[in-house]
């Protein structure tokens, strides 16, 4: 078994079907499903369970484990401590590959030598629109996180030596890629889109100023430039808020619309 994909639910009944049919079409079959559920109340696990057969039929690995955890990434360190494939991807509920040929054309290319994490581009949808992001250039990954972790496939030696630290509710997967990063790992890049990431499950108010706190105890920031740059966040959260919504969802709509223009290629 080569990958293990891996996608952690809770209550995701409205996201996790198209997910586990992205899954299911790839047309390169040395991989194993893996879905970490944390105890959904809704019909989530029933979805779920509903596909075992599929997979069956199509000669496909394929299980599912129902536990309570600590939070997601918890629940990631849970389902890569029973992975079997040497690559983890962490595909998360609603996300999907970005073609049925995704997986094949990743691991049909050469690989550069030592190379323990691959990553490559995202589509991120939008209420505005699709739009695309490239990953940054490597180093920038001490300060942010470069590439989407759908994005990635992380070789599971890796992921079990340097388990996601539960202290981080939103940065785990960003703590995680720049340790490995300053530890020396080799990182490979395909200059092709991996993914489909649902950027309108966005962060909350609260949850962008949690960000922050996270990453600047990452990169040990003062508290002071901690505390600058939260104060700076809330004033724009609330000039945001006292904007009215179409006015901001026009705007951005724009500005997707002049960055895409072929009149500026």
């Amino acid at each position: 078994m080569n990958v293990s994909i891996i996608t952690v639910t809770l209550n995701c009944e409205e996201t996790i079907q198209r997910t586990i049919e992205s899954v299911l079409c790839q047309t390169y079959r040395s991989f194993e499903y893996i879905i970490q559920d944390g105890g959904s109340s809704d019909r989530t696990i029933d979805i779920i369970e509903s596909y075992a057969d599929v997979f069956k039929d199509r000669g496909l690995a394929f299980r599912c484990y129902i536990e309570k955890d600590q939070g997601i990434y918890d629940a990631m360190n849970r389902a890569v401590l029973k992975a079997s494939g040497e690559w983890v991807n962490f595909m998360n509920s609603g996300d999907q590959f970005y073609s049925s040929e995704t997986l094949a054309l990743v691991f049909s290319a050469s690989i550069t030598p030592n190379s323990m994490v691959l990553y490559g581009n995202t589509i991120t949808v939008l209420p505005w629109g699709e739009k695309l992001i490239r990953a940054k250039v490597l180093n920038e990954i001490r300060n942010r996180m470069i590439f989407c972790h759908q994005s990635s496939f992380t070789q599971t030696c890796l992921l079990r030596k340097f388990p996601f630290d539960l202290k981080y509710k939103i940065c785990s997967d960003f703590h995680f890629f720049r340790k490995v990063y300053i530890e020396g790992k080799g990182f490979h890049y395909y200059n092709q889109v991996i993914s489909i990431y649902d950027g309108d499950a966005g962060f909350s108010a609260q949850s962008s100023l949690d960000y922050l706190k996270e990453v600047g105890s990452i990169r040990e920031f003062s508290q002071l430039r901690i505390s600058i740059q939260i104060w700076i966040k809330k004033l724009e959260l609330v000039i945001k808020k006292n904007l009215n919504e179409g006015i901001v969802l026009f705007l951005r709509r724009c500005k997707h619309d002049v960055l895409n223009s072929r009149l500026l290629s």
